[in-house]
């Protein structure tokens, strides 16, 4: 994969920002140590290793661009000298974090490089590796691939020692004979199987009594919410327009009274509709008075319905039981 990424972008050049660790060396200007130079003034040395003018404004000009992507106030207040010399510690801490790495032994393969590439979440397209991702992530640190390959192994190289500290742990003799002893430690045990289908095969007989005993020993485990039930008088329109039976003379008169409302269309052609709304009038009329005769007499008679049904003629209903 390494390959192909030398074949796709071969000479492009481009910033990047793909990581924690990654970013922290890119705004320290470690670029400068893969580019070199024409200014090569010394301005310092870390066990043979020369730090030169260049790196360091080059570092100073990344921690400055940072400064002021966090905060345009912040960056103001920063004194030029002291960012200078932020810059040139870091370049110092990492060339001494990648020296005593090599000293240690740690080093970094392709094979790990390619595998961690292709890890990245930041460089991942559905799940597969993306060049075209990587193309996108590859700005504003002035990174060609080559450089940023190196960039990554040196990064990788320098976190070795530091994650290979947070995942050591340490025992003492007896401690670990005692983990590995109840690792390695087996149990036989003997077992029998017994079916439920083989019970529910069985006869089962149950008295009555024994029904009985159970029930009163467990009542609370039948209780049951509590419930009621009503009972009320409907007054339906539908009802009541069943009920009303209008004879011709009725209709042809109401029709002659609303002949607008059915657009002057002839009696015959529209008698039906002409029943529908007579009916729906009178029905109207008289659900409004038996509305109000039926709230003057249950008012009257608080303690039952059955007075109310007698005069109204409505059966007294019963609603089902509901909590």
């Amino acid at each position: 994969m390494l390959q192909t990424i030398r074949d796709h972008t071969q000479g492009w050049i481009a910033g990047v920002i793909v990581s924690i660790i990654i970013l922290t060396f890119a705004l320290w200007g470690i670029h400068s140590y893969f580019i070199g130079g024409g200014n090569n003034d010394v301005v310092a040395e870390v066990n043979g290793v020369e730090i030169t003018r260049e790196q360091q404004s080059l570092a100073y000009e990344r921690l400055q661009r940072q400064m002021q992507s966090m905060s345009n106030a912040v960056a103001a207040k920063q004194d030029v000298s002291a960012l200078k010399e932020r810059a040139l510690k870091n370049l110092i801490e990492i060339e001494t974090l990648k020296q005593a790495a090599y000293k240690q032994g740690f080093r970094i393969s392709e094979q790990q490089i390619d595998s961690y590439l292709q890890s990245m979440p930041e460089l991942q397209v559905d799940g597969q590796f993306s060049l075209e991702r990587l193309q996108q992530m590859l700005a504003n640190a002035f990174l060609s691939v080559s450089e940023f390959l190196e960039l990554m192994k040196t990064s990788l190289l320098i976190n070795q020692p530091r994650i290979g500290v947070l995942f050591t742990a340490t025992a003492l003799p007896d401690e670990s004979e005692y983990v590995i002893s109840l690792v390695n430690q087996e149990r036989d045990i003997s077992y029998i199987s017994l079916p439920l289908p083989y019970f529910l095969a069985q006869p089962i007989t149950i008295s009555a009594e024994q029904i009985k005993q159970y029930y009163d020993q467990h009542q609370q485990d039948f209780l049951t919410t509590e419930q009621v039930n009503v009972e009320y008088l409907q007054l339906s329109l539908k009802d009541l327009m069943a009920a009303i039976t209008p004879t011709e003379v009725e209709l042809q008169a109401y029709y002659h009274d609303n002949e607008n409302t059915f657009n002057k269309q002839p009696f015959n052609t529209v008698q039906d509709k002409v029943k529908t709304a007579y009916q729906q009038q009178q029905a109207q009329e008289k659900f409004a008075m038996l509305r109000e005769q039926l709230a003057n007499i249950t008012y009257e008679h608080p303690d039952s319905l059955q007075f109310a049904a007698t005069q109204l003629k409505l059966p007294i209903q019963t609603s089902k039981m509901f909590s």
